[in-house]
């Protein structure tokens, strides 16, 4: 063999080891005149890293020998492959959520005076938004099953239509007047969980049926009703791409007089 042949298998091997761009490059042991490693119990040196800055020491070393140990990349990816699949198959129900806005917006301060509901409505507006940020970010996670999504979107459906009807006290009103000033977290919620479902697993939603009306009727109630009360503007967005190129046909084919009502309602905003 040649003197330039073996040159060119060593840089091959040498580059077999290198991380994609973008990743740390592999440790590099050093040997010569390198200071003595302290004997630290591994445990413990796994324990503290975990927990320090979010373990992302750990993950960078993780990440390191994972691209140069083969048998530990098969490992992480078996792991994680374990994940995917529980996650799939668990089904997490939203719907104690929904009951609970109710819970705030009618009852659980009602007997407050009005000055008093209203020093609160901001405060009951950012636990509102958390929760809903709480559900989009469970169930719009990446591996989450239909049947989670389906819990999300139909829990946040039901949130948006407590929003609407609890207007008629000052806490309510107060809540609902500031959904109207710019307030998208129902909206972007949506979409984001829709925007991680399949052709299939949307069509899937659209179809889901109480046996009073399936769940597109129930977003289009929903849009109506946030038309009169001039809140979630972002509705439509999310009902046309939950239902796609059908309902964006089915849309051009509305009565103009069904499309001239609906602007009217919205330009009383």
């Amino acid at each position: 063999m040649t003197e330039s042949k073996k040159r060119q298998r060593s840089t091959t091997a040498t580059n077999g080891n290198m991380a994609p761009p973008g990743h740390p490059a592999p440790l590099i042991p050093r040997t010569r005149g390198a200071p003595p490693v302290p004997n630290h119990d591994l445990l413990e040196c796994v324990d503290a890293l975990y927990a320090d800055k979010d373990g992302e020491e750990l993950k960078t070393i993780l990440l390191e020998i994972g691209y140069l140990q083969p048998a530990v990349a098969v490992r992480l990816r078996l792991a994680y492959e374990k994940i995917v699949q529980r996650e799939r198959a668990r089904v997490q129900s939203f719907d104690f959520h929904s009951k609970e806005i109710w819970h705030i917006l009618n009852r659980k301060y009602a007997s407050l005076s009005g000055s008093k509901a209203y020093n609160i409505s901001g405060e009951v507006l950012h636990d509102i938004t958390e929760t809903i940020q709480g559900i989009s970010d469970q169930a719009g996670a990446l591996h989450s099953s239909f049947g989670t999504k389906q819990s999300g979107l139909e829990t946040l459906r039901k949130i948006g239509k407590t929003i609407c009807l609890g207007s008629n006290d000052t806490l309510g009103h107060e809540v609902l007047k500031m959904f109207g000033q710019g307030e998208t977290a129902l909206e972007d919620a949506m979409e984001s969980i829709v925007q991680t479902m399949s052709d299939d697993e949307r069509l899937k939603m659209c179809d889901v049926n109480d046996g009073r009306s399936t769940f597109l009727d129930k977003m289009e109630e929903l849009r109506e009703l946030a038309d009169d009360h001039c809140v979630f503007e972002g509705l439509a967005g999310v009902i046309a791409e939950l239902a796609g190129d059908e309902y964006e046909m089915d849309e051009e084919e509305d009565d103009e007089e069904d499309d001239d009502e609906r602007r009217g309602r919205r330009r009383g905003c």
